[in-house]
């Protein structure tokens, strides 16, 4: 019986001398040598660790570091490059010194996204893309930023990040998707007001198209503008140097585009004769509510080679003035639709009847396209002009 007592203290004498030292820290920090052969469990709220150089050092001084938040990030500086600057709620990482430099040992995943999550975007002082943007104390700076980090370092599961971009700013730039993000298919992008708006723009190199949103092979978009206030919005001024085959909101290769919002939720003004408000440039599917369109264009919704879109009144708009595509001020415009390419456009409701400054036709129907009206009438808009077999439909074709 002596023995055995005896062998069990051994054995506890053994696993505390084998014990690693646990600090809770509470604000950012400076890694040190005392924390050497440690673990740290960083708490409350965006801090940042960081790393000094390890030149001098002793090899393998190994720290694991663990964000103990459940909603909030921490900046990792100075680390390794092959680790990411953040370190995403509930999420590890291990790093030892070897030759002078630091090394990872363990390298977390793409952050698991609990839910539906909230990606925070503002363009005031807050704003900042070394941020975590997962509150509204704590937003990236740009809307772009945000499609990045979704789309590099999120797992999705089947949910639905929300990009929620602060009202009452300005935003240069350009919102670039392509292809589906790990774990899901749908972002959505919604104002992050009950009443207000946002302005967005995109200024490219000189001669180059400028589309504010740029997206496709098979990226699917919800611009959801009645999600956090029925009376919230965008206005868009892109494409400033009126390329053909482009538009704002611009589609390649099989996107998918939902936009949903309430009577002038999405103004677009147009940069001339050669602009679109919507344009697919291949097989693209979608919905369209809530589109204004303002200033100079080629047409409202352009469907370049196979594009099928619906095109309906906004969200909850009853009477005689919801229109499918509604106009502000006089705008320019060759046609409201123009289709190519064997390209589809369903109507759920009728364009703004008048107010143009000048309107080529209703439609431009081309190369085996059609344009299904479904009993709707427009008497007093210009005629569709067809061509190589284009069709406006009364009924299904």
């Amino acid at each position: 019986m002596n023995l055995v007592i005896y062998f069990v203290a051994l054995l506890a004498l053994a696993c505390q001398a084998d014990a690693r030292p646990i600090s809770r820290i509470s604000n950012s920090v400076e890694i040190t040598k005392a924390h050497c052969d440690g673990d740290l469990v960083v708490v409350g709220g965006l801090h940042s660790i960081k790393l000094p150089p390890a030149m001098g050092w002793d090899d393998g001084c190994d720290i694991w570091i663990r964000n103990g938040d459940a909603h909030a990030g921490k900046k990792l500086i100075d680390f390794p490059t092959d680790a990411n600057s953040k370190l995403y709620p509930k999420q590890v990482i291990n790093i030892t010194t070897f030759g002078g430099t630091w090394i990872t040992k363990y390298i977390p995943g793409r952050y698991m996204l609990p839910n539906t999550t909230e990606i925070f975007v503002s363009g005031g002082p807050l704003g900042d893309d070394a941020n975590d943007g997962l509150s509204d104390l704590t937003p990236l700076q740009h809307i772009n930023t945000a499609g990045r980090v979704i789309q590099s370092d999120f797992d999705l599961r089947q949910g639905s990040p929300i990009i929620a971009v602060d009202c009452g700013y300005t935003y240069n730039e350009q919102l670039s998707l392509g292809g589906a993000p790990v774990g899901g298919n749908l972002i959505q992008l919604s104002p992050n007001c009950k009443s207000g708006r946002f302005t967005w723009r995109f200024t490219p190199e000189p001669g180059q198209p400028g589309p504010c949103i740029n997206f496709g092979d098979g990226a699917m978009l919800d611009l959801r503008l009645n999600y956090y206030g029925e009376l919230s919005g965008i206005d868009m001024y892109c494409n400033p140097y009126n390329i053909a085959g482009t538009g704002a909101i611009a589609g390649h290769n099989t996107p998918v585009l939902d936009i949903e919002g309430g009577k002038g939720s999405l103004v677009v003004h147009g940069a001339g004769d050669n602009d679109h408000a919507i344009w697919f440039d291949g097989p693209g599917i979608g919905t369209v509510q809530g589109l204004v369109v303002a200033g100079t264009f080629d047409s409202a919704i352009g469907l370049g080679a196979g594009g099928k879109l619906t095109n309906s009144p906004p969200v909850g708009c009853t009477g005689a003035e919801c229109y499918s595509v509604d106009i502000l001020g006089a705008p320019t415009l060759n046609a409201i639709w123009r289709l190519q390419g064997g390209s589809n456009i369903l109507l759920g409701g009728p364009a703004a009847p008048g107010g143009y400054a000048s309107l080529g036709a209703s439609a431009i129907v081309e190369g085996h396209s059609r344009l299904n009206v479904f009993g709707l009438t427009m008497p007093t808009l210009p005629p569709a002009i067809t061509n190589d077999d284009g069709r406006v439909c009364v009924k299904q074709c």
